[in-house]
């Protein structure tokens, strides 16, 4: 009776430590279990960047990523060496640091995504802030689309038209408000 008891606590150890050794290890074809970082660079005083930010944010896969930081800064720090570093700003303030925006002709909403895989670089800059944020939000929306972060496509946008509005089954005319 004693030596069918120690069996089964032998068996029930064994099985717990087995369960315990699948739970932690990596999965198949990753190297470790540890998640990319990520940082998010917004150019201080800019507020639609923000906005931009919270968009990346919320389409990064939380599985593959930890957690996120977003920095409010004037792009005078270095960026993460290790980790992958997001700069959303102004061409004209970001064209001295990194120069790969700076050969965009950018019109007024228009902006520039430069992604550089070795550095771990991704870059939106913007004519002005309208155009960093939708530069911010492209990013967004190719992450949405299932692009692997390595894998965002560089892009260059001006908008067709000079004014961006969108009308769903609202009469133009008298009352209807378009902001520039």
């Amino acid at each position: 009776m004693i030596r069918s008891l120690q069996n089964v606590i032998q068996i029930c150890v064994f099985i717990s430590a087995m369960g315990i050794l699948i739970l932690t290890s990596p999965a198949r074809g990753q190297a470790s279990n540890q998640k990319t970082a990520v940082e998010i660079h917004i150019q201080e005083g800019v507020e639609p960047l923000a906005f931009a930010a919270a968009e990346i944010v919320n389409s990064l896969n939380p599985t593959e990523f930890g957690k996120v930081q977003v920095h409010d800064c004037h792009m005078q720090h270095d960026l993460c060496k290790s980790c992958w570093s997001i700069v959303l700003g102004l061409q004209r303030d970001l064209q001295k640091k990194f120069p790969s925006v700076a050969q965009a002709k950018l019109h007024e909403q228009g902006y520039i995504l430069t992604v550089d895989p070795e550095k771990k670089l991704i870059i939106a800059a913007g004519a002005e802030k309208r155009g960093a944020m939708f530069g911010g939000l492209e990013i967004a929306e190719q992450l949405d689309l299932g692009a692997q972060i390595e894998n965002i496509q560089p892009k260059t946008e001006n908008p067709y038209h000079e004014v961006r509005i969108f009308k769903t089954n609202i009469p133009f005319g008298q009352g209807y408000i378009v902001q520039r």
